[in-house]
């Protein structure tokens, strides 16, 4: 298989964004991953072409012994090993759609701990489980951030609801969830987007979170923003499995405390139009 490693370039800004907010920080050797070039805000990094000859090592995928080679991502290593790895839900043996480490639908099961396999470098004696039936049985996580108050709302908040003129308020409580399958040039929040280095959160984490954030700032909405919305793709966006979990928490609250819950606490998922 070709390998690759990120090569800097000479417009480089020395933000310092592809060392600091990127999981694996810039260390050597490059793995190859990709995330720092999609990162970079300058567009000063690329991937290059690796002839140099790299050793074999071993590791266990599924109960099975298997070599492959050493300095790439765990997802570049399950392909070479013939497992399909697919940009959309349920085809394949990996779903990865971002490939950033943000939004951790790539996960397996790494040494017994969930690891997005699209940043995770492959060792030695390592041990890898794909078969989703296990890997389904750890909370999904994501990264999210930014939990604030919004007062400008999204495109899912009532038109009535935001504030008009000189009225700045807060109408709801937001965070922002990491990845995207986009690359726009003129991102707004790519800082988020393109950050890896937060702890992933599980989809009750973020529901406690943002309920607390919703009762400090005063407000009756959540909401989970990723950059635009579209509400027509929710039926399938819903296949994923950490927001299919996180409108089951929802649910479950508000079957346990019944009408109250629905009557004061409102909830929204704004999506970018795709599968993240």
């Amino acid at each position: 298989m070709r390998t690759y490693v990120s090569k800097r370039l000479g417009s480089c800004h020395n933000c310092g964004f592809c060392s600091t907010y990127i999981f694996c920080r810039g260390t050597a050797p490059c793995i190859g991953c990709g995330a720092c070039v999609a990162a970079c805000p300058f567009e000063a990094r690329l991937l290059e072409h690796d002839s140099k000859q790299r050793k074999m090592i071993r590791v266990k995928v599924d109960s099975d012994s298997a070599e492959v080679l050493e300095c790439i991502t765990v997802l570049d290593a399950l392909e070479s090993l013939g497992y399909v790895v697919s940009r959309f839900p349920r085809e394949g043996d990996v779903f990865a759609p971002c490939r950033l480490g943000g939004c951790w639908a790539c996960a397996v099961i790494i040494d017994g701990e969930l690891k997005p396999s699209c940043t995770t470098a492959v060792r030695d004696t390592m041990n890898i489980q794909t078969v989703k039936h296990e890997v389904a049985k750890h909370a999904p996580l994501r990264l999210v951030s930014g939990f604030q108050g919004h007062s400008v709302g999204g495109v899912g908040t009532p038109y009535w609801i935001k504030p008009r003129g000189w009225n700045y308020r807060y109408i709801e409580a937001a965070c922002f969830a990491h990845g995207c399958i986009l690359r726009c040039p003129t991102c707004q929040n790519w800082e988020i987007t393109y950050s890896s280095v937060e702890e992933p959160l599980t989809p009750s984490q973020v529901a406690r979170t943002m309920t607390r954030q919703r009762r400090a700032y005063g407000v009756d909405r959540t909401a989970n923003l990723r950059t635009t919305g579209y509400p027509e793709f929710a039926d399938v966006i819903k296949k994923y499995p950490w927001a299919e979990t996180s409108e089951v928490f929802f649910d479950e609250c508000e079957e346990q405390f019944g009408a109250k819950f629905k009557q004061l606490y409102s909830s929204k998922i704004d999506y970018n139009g795709i599968i993240l």
